[in-house]
């Protein structure tokens, strides 16, 4: 995974603590360092009750999930009973979750962060975009690798890449705003392994 690095530093003063991986540099990574664990967030299913506590400065209810542990977690299918219609302070039942949601207890994976180090942005090989993400899909698939010399059959609007460097550059520019590819900043690389699926 690359993420900003997140501070001004003098261009040349980095280039020569990147040379030689400076050991202060990678203890400054916010995002872990080698042997650090870090516990996977992914879409799921919880059962519970919104609860409102107050409201927000616009006078839109502010909610509260309220999560019946006892139920466990769901992942995969969608459990009997789960409630489609968005947020209900009435109704019990098994509510899709975002990842972003997922609390510690109901994560099953786990990995290990296995390097650190720090790069340019546009350094990525190709390999390394593959591991970001760039996956062949299906053409109708919204996450597929449509090649640039063959039209997308999608009717979606994605457009061909060439390579998947090319695709996680358009990537991180629907991330990070556009021209941030081109700004070519300084990241975090950070290498892990899966301990746990």
């Amino acid at each position: 995974m690359r993420w900003p690095v997140g501070f001004e530093i003098d261009h040349h003063a980095m280039d020569r603590l990147v040379a030689r991986q400076d050991k202060d540099l990678i203890a400054k990574c916010p995002y872990g360092v080698p042997g650090d664990r870090l516990w996977v967030k992914e879409e799921h299913y919880l059962c519970g009750i919104w609860r409102i506590e107050g409201r927000l400065a616009n006078g839109k209810p502010k909610y509260r999930f309220e999560i019946d542990r006892d139920m466990g977690v769901q992942f995969d299918t969608m459990p009997n009973g789960t409630i489609t219609g968005g947020r209900s302070t009435e109704v019990h039942g098994w509510y899709k979750r975002i990842g972003m949601f997922m609390p510690r207890w109901a994560s099953r994976g786990l990995d290990e962060v296995v390097s650190v180090s720090v790069d340019r942005l546009q350094a990525i090989s190709e390999s390394d975009a593959w591991s970001e993400g760039c996956k062949p899909g299906d053409p109708d698939d919204a996450g597929g690798f449509f090649p640039a010399e063959e039209p997308d059959p999608s009717g979606i609007g994605f457009r061909g890449w060439d390579n998947a460097t090319d695709w996680y550059a358009d990537l991180w520019e629907s991330i990070n705003g556009a021209g941030s590819w081109d700004a070519n900043p300084w990241v975090w690389r950070v290498e892990f392994k899966v301990i746990t699926p």
